[in-house]
């Protein structure tokens, strides 16, 4: 069988929380209990989905609003984004794209914004994602630190430290995965 070699763009994607639970799953081996809270399954946790959703999703079953979606989602979802994001100047239903989740959504932005060789304020703490999919593109995520003593604020100052002429971004999140900030 033919070796296949993967681009060399992979080489330098890392994902913090993948490392994390191969870590941890090396424990649990071991037989040190372990508290996986890296994936946001709610299952897993006893929380069940209430039964008026449940009852949602089968009628649509039912009535057959069950297979593919448009490629920029739903109409009536796309309204009823626009109508409520319309305080924040999205007020044209072709401005409102819907993905899957937020991974798919971050990937798609940075992908549109970013060029190889630039670099992009991220938080630290911070999601990994953002990173894993920066260094995707070729370009650099540069970490700029919240402060844990003014609950996890970011300090604005070093911010300004670190942007230079290759700056295309700055991520900022609220409320700031993992932090709650």
């Amino acid at each position: 069988m033919k070796k296949i070699i993967p681009s060399r763009r992979t080489e330098k994607i890392t994902y913090a929380v993948r490392d994390i639970v191969l870590l941890a799953d090396e424990a649990a081996r071991q037989g040190r209990e372990m508290l996986y809270l890296n994936i946001g399954d709610p299952n897993k946790f006893d929380f069940h989905t209430a039964p008026h959703i449940l009852e949602r999703v089968f009628q649509a079953m039912r009535d057959n609003y069950n297979g593919y979606a448009p490629s920029s989602g739903i109409e009536e979802a796309r309204r009823a984004i626009t109508d409520s994001a319309r305080s924040k100047g999205i007020d044209r239903i072709r401005d409102v794209f819907v993905t899957t989740g937020a991974s798919e959504a971050i990937d798609i932005c940075l992908t549109a914004l970013i060029n190889p060789g630039e670099n992009v304020l991220v938080p630290c703490p911070g999601y990994p994602l953002y990173s894993a999919i920066i260094n995707k593109l070729a370009a650099e995520p540069r970490p700029y630190y919240l402060n844990e003593d003014e609950n996890w604020q970011p300090d604005l100052e070093d911010i300004a430290s670190r942007i230079d002429e290759k700056t295309r971004a700055i991520v900022v999140i609220n409320p700031n995965n993992p932090t709650g900030a």
